[in-house]
């Protein structure tokens, strides 16, 4: 067992996916409980960003994962033990994120999915491009958001699902997505300063990357 700290960012680099076990429960994240204290944290380090004042990391949680075996052109891959909340959560947030840079053309959008999808050689691109392979029931709405690339894309596959289901509830992670969405893009349209909205993009980003971490344990050889 080996505890690292890893920036969100971090977490997602390079090739690499993240499995949620079946016995795990659905995402149930939402802004009154969780979504809104974890913006609030990033927010605040954004802006000590911008206000060019010296950050030191700040900690967001912890995961434990495990370390599945993977054979021939597959994408190394982790059984997420505990925090599949918190990891979920962030992944949502760079969809979020990457969708409000393409709206600004920033160039951080390209940057951002690097940390969204796989690429490259891989066994199965359809499951292992994905970096959050989420269980069955949350797998749709991942899924949707990673592939579609715009809110408004997102809200036409959710108000289809909605029609299928007939249930008029929206899914909670689509509906993280739109909370992340709405904050980021009025943060960055907000005027702060001197700085334009391509300092604010450059300044989550960094943000993300260096001042916002959490605790990894990551476990060897399934144990």
């Amino acid at each position: 067992m080996k505890p690292f700290s890893r920036s969100v960012i971090e977490l997602f680099d390079g090739k690499k996916r993240y499995v949620i076990p079946l016995f795990q429960r659905q995402y149930v994240w939402r802004q009154d409980h969780q979504l809104g204290r974890i913006w609030k944290d990033i927010k605040a380090k954004t802006e000590q960003r911008l206000d060019n004042k010296t950050t030191s990391p700040h900690f967001l949680g912890a995961i434990v994962i495990s370390l599945l075996p993977t054979y021939g052109r597959q994408v190394q891959a982790y059984d997420v033990v505990d925090g599949q909340q918190r990891l979920t959560t962030f992944q949502v947030l760079l969809n979020a994120f990457r969708d409000v840079a393409r709206t600004f053309e920033s160039e951080f959008a390209d940057e951002l999915n690097k940390y969204i999808v796989n690429e490259g050689i891989m066994e199965d691109k359809k499951a292992e491009r994905y970096k959050v392979w989420s269980t069955q029931v949350d797998r749709p709405q991942m899924k949707a958001l990673v592939d579609c690339g715009s809110q408004e894309d997102v809200a036409a596959v959710e108000r289809a699902e909605l029609g299928k289901k007939k249930t008029g509830v929206e899914p909670i992670m689509i509906a993280a997505y739109h909370y992340f969405h709405q904050q980021i893009s009025d943060f960055v349209s907000e005027p702060i300063g001197e700085t334009s909205s391509d300092d604010r993009i450059e300044a989550l980003f960094d943000a993300l990357k260096r001042d916002l971490a959490l605790v990894s344990i990551e476990l060897e050889g399934g144990g």
